[in-house]
């Protein structure tokens, strides 16, 4: 990557070159905005603040439970897609002028895309809000460099991936994110053609290879005095989250195997929070290795100890769930292919 761009503070009644910002993060992205931004100045009082920030916080890569990171400070520059609008309060950095202008224009290019990315569930939304964070943090540099002229592996192409206690799963997601971007022969690819999981994005060459994640699909288990508080795809990226709240190492190998999965989670009137994780693997052995060793992946969150099975090519963990009942649904889960975001258009 290219050094940072250098920044100056922008204070009240002070007005940055926006001509100058806007024509250099056309440069840096490669694309031309459709409507010419206007930049707004705001007071700190404004009203707009808190519904600014609200919609801010919903572009986060990681969703805000289980493994979420702590809470960045506060953005002091938004993009306002609708009015082609950046609003900004005083005094900001013009770096964080450059991220709202660079968030706009992906917008403008790219409208179904970035309007579907807050609100899609499970890992097809981590994976594409990764890719715009990491494309609109680049834009606000200085873009990417070219091409690698070989195929470069990713992080999942690592023989062990050893993350420290206190690692934010931010900063593992946007690394992942920026390095999948840099290596696209055809840096807009990804975007006509969204990768359908974070292992897409944590192994470029499973997006070039066009392997897609497998929906784990059936009714969910039915738990009598329970009420179900979330069911949907886990992937890579929230299983590192994981393992980033307490530290550790993991193979590789072991990731690159996964195909799928479903975590079902409960709240019960007596207080309990049972949960059941599914995941399928590329083989038994995979499973196997899974089903040994990956429960440090599993958000912390999670109620401990958790009960460990294999059912076929299939992991599953569980806690206050009978183990026959974690067996048969697991083994009842129909494997999907998933070939589209359900939020946009299908490019087959």
């Amino acid at each position: 990557m290219a050094a940072p761009v250098a920044s100056r503070a922008v204070g009240t009644g002070t007005a940055p070159d926006l001509a100058a910002q806007v024509a250099r993060t056309e440069a840096a992205r490669g694309l031309r905005f459709v409507r010419r931004p206007n930049l707004e100045v705001l007071g700190a009082g404004d009203a707009r603040l808190a519904e600014l920030r609200r919609a801010a916080a919903a572009r986060r890569p990681l969703p805000p439970t289980g493994s979420a990171p702590a809470a960045p400070g506060p953005e002091r520059c938004f993009a306002v897609f609708e009015r082609a609008q950046v609003l900004c309060l005083a005094p900001f950095e013009e770096d964080e002028l450059r991220l709202a202008l660079a968030r706009l224009l992906d917008a403008q290019a790219y409208p179904a895309l970035v309007a579907a990315a807050p609100a899609l569930p499970g890992d097809p939304g981590i994976a594409l809000r990764s890719l715009l964070a990491a494309s609109a943090a680049a834009s606000a540099d200085a873009g990417f460099p070219p091409p690698p002229a070989a195929p470069v592996p990713g992080v999942l192409g690592q023989e062990t991936i050893e993350i420290p206690p206190g690692e934010s799963p931010d900063r593992i997601l946007a690394f992942a994110a920026s390095l999948f971007l840099a290596v696209q022969p055809d840096r807009e690819q990804p975007f006509r053609a969204p990768p359908l999981s974070t292992k897409q994005i944590l192994g470029p060459p499973a997006y070039r290879a066009g392997e897609r994640p497998r929906l784990l699909a059936g009714p969910p288990l039915a738990l009598a005095g329970c009420r179900p508080t979330e069911d949907q795809s886990v992937g890579l990226g929230r299983l590192l989250a994981g393992l980033a709240e307490g530290g550790g190492r993991v193979g590789g190998r072991l990731l690159a195997a996964w195909k799928g999965d479903r975590l079902l989670r409960f709240a019960c009137d007596d207080a309990r929070e049972p949960w059941l994780y599914v995941v399928e693997l590329a083989d038994e052995a995979a499973a196997d290795d899974f089903a040994a060793g990956a429960e440090a992946l599993l958000p912390r969150a999670l109620a401990r100890p958790a009960t460990r099975e294999r059912v076929g090519r299939r992991a599953v963990f569980s806690n206050g769930i009978e183990t026959e009942a974690a067996r048969r649904f697991a083994a009842g889960l129909e494997a999907r292919e998933l070939r589209c975001l359900e939020a946009l258009p299908c490019a087959e």
